[in-house]
């Protein structure tokens, strides 16, 4: 399930603007809300990434994606990320969040 980054906020913002999107922005951003509240088994290929990659990730990334042995998380949530995900729905505009 896809979790939006900043390109594709850029991408969302110009799709409405062109009347490109059908769905209402809550609706659209539902899942991913949801995922990110809720938490998600990291796949193989993600343990992976983090097994190797994890010690270059800032304090903020390895709270969210390793335990206090550096390594990947059983159960991954972002509850900072869901908070943001919320009020992305009310902007009117990239600057707006």
């Amino acid at each position: 399930m896809p979790v939006p980054v900043p390109g594709n906020i850029a991408a969302w913002v110009f799709f409405e603007r062109n009347r490109r999107l059908r769905l209402p922005r809550r609706a659209l951003l539902a899942p991913a809300i949801a995922l990110a509240q809720e938490g998600f088994t990291p796949s193989g290929d993600l343990k992976v990434a983090l097994e190797s990659e994890g010690a270059g990730l800032s304090e903020p990334l390895r709270a969210i994606y390793l335990n206090g042995d550096d390594a990947p998380r059983e159960h991954i949530r972002n509850p900072e990320l869901a908070d943001f995900l919320q009020v992305l729905p009310e902007s009117g505009a990239e600057d707006e969040f």
